[in-house]
């Protein structure tokens, strides 16, 4: 199987994906590179990737309280 470059995906592409992830995975990859770093410790990221990752997990926290 050869090697994908990585490289050839756009950034905002790879982003995106980081972005729904939850926290403490997007905390691992801070150290991918510099620009990694600086991207996903920004605040704002942080702060929308926080919300994104409750938005996820949370309509199925409250199917399971209002199903019994």
């Amino acid at each position: 199987i050869p090697s994908m470059d990585l490289s050839s995906f756009p950034f905002d592409l790879v982003l995106e994906i980081i972005f729904w992830l939850p926290s403490k995975s997007v905390a691992k990859f801070r150290c991918v590179s510099k620009q990694w770093c600086r991207v996903l410790s920004d605040p704002m990221f942080l702060q929308a990737n926080y919300i994104a990752s409750g938005v996820i997990r949370k309509p199925i926290f409250i199917n399971l309280l209002y199903r019994f």
